[in-house]
């Protein structure tokens, strides 16, 4: 007597067994996530990176989305496989869906990861200058002295203040203002401009000034100054990382012979930052090894300034 397919009875199943496969499968996709991200992260942190800004930044953020394009792309597969389960009539897609719906989900992977990365990124780089962003220093009559920075939560104005009082002690009549607030530098006898490192460059703003009044700087006396985490650690690494910044800061404009160039360690304050900034720092920063606390050496600060005289 011959079975047919109504009498045909479906082996037991063990629900035990799926979710544990699924388990193992979501603990190592994990994992691969953590060392994926690590390795961006080592790759964010070299003093000169093998990729630039943009693409250390979506590369970043991709690695940070990776669990959501994982999650659509199984839920993708798993409604393929259950039209597949249904009648033909039912079901019956055909390529030409499957096709469609994987690039929906590709396009739709890249429309989200660039809308993030610009939330990301607008959020960390905030285009109004921070509370300081203008002081003087010293009585009329003396050297005029521009002090220009970019700061992105304050800790570089900071510094940039700490330089101009102590040129103002030597007699300097200093200027300290924001970059953003500068039209010329017409009217200054030095200049010096500090900004904070951001992503391995130095803060975008203090790099296009530079270029901007470059002619003129390269008449003027003039000296550089940028803040950096790496500075926060004793040791050759951290000195040869700040070395490459001090590299690529004087290859902005190579006509400009800055009088000096000088690296500080800076600051890590997480309650400074926004919401959305303070959850992607505290990822990056934490594979970096980066500790919150406040590195700036203001002996080391104040003895630099005082060079500017000599």
């Amino acid at each position: 007597m011959t079975m047919t397919s109504a009498e045909v009875t479906e082996p037991a199943r063990h629900p035990w067994r799926g979710r544990a496969i699924r388990l193992g499968a979501a603990v190592f996709g994990v994992i691969v996530w953590v060392a994926v991200l690590g390795v961006v992260g080592f790759i964010s942190s070299r003093p000169d990176p093998v990729i630039g800004d943009t693409a250390q930044q979506m590369l970043f953020t991709y690695v940070l989305l990776l669990p959501v394009i994982a999650w659509l792309g199984v839920t993708a597969v798993r409604r393929r496989q259950r039209d597949r389960s249904l009648p033909v009539a039912v079901a019956a897609p055909g390529r030409r869906r499957l096709l469609t719906n994987g690039a929906v989900l590709v396009g739709a992977s890249l429309a989200g990861t660039g809308l993030v990365r610009t939330a990301m990124f607008a959020a960390a780089d905030p285009q109004t200058p921070t509370t300081m962003t203008r002081s003087e220093h010293g009585s009329p009559g003396g050297e005029r002295v521009l002090v220009a920075y970019q700061s992105q939560y304050g800790s570089t104005a900071e510094i940039a203040n700490e330089v101009g009082a102590t040129l103002a002690n030597g007699g300097a009549r200093v200027d300290v203002r924001h970059i953003d607030t500068i039209d010329s530098i017409a009217d200054y006898q030095r200049v010096v401009v500090g900004g904070a490192i951001q992503y391995e460059r130095w803060m975008s703003g203090a790099a296009d000034f530079v270029r901007q009044h470059r002619a003129q700087l390269a008449t003027t006396p003039v000296a550089l100054f940028f803040t950096c985490l790496a500075l926060s650690k004793p040791g050759d690494d951290a000195r040869g990382t700040a070395a490459g910044y001090e590299q690529k800061i004087r290859s902005i404009a190579p006509e400009i012979e800055p009088v000096s160039v000088r690296g500080f360690a800076g600051v890590l304050d997480y309650s400074r930052m926004t919401p959305v900034t303070r959850i992607f720092a505290r990822a990056l920063l934490t594979l970096r090894g980066a500790d919150p606390g406040d590195y700036r050496n203001w002996t080391e600060i104040k003895a630099w300034a005082r060079g500017l005289d000599r």
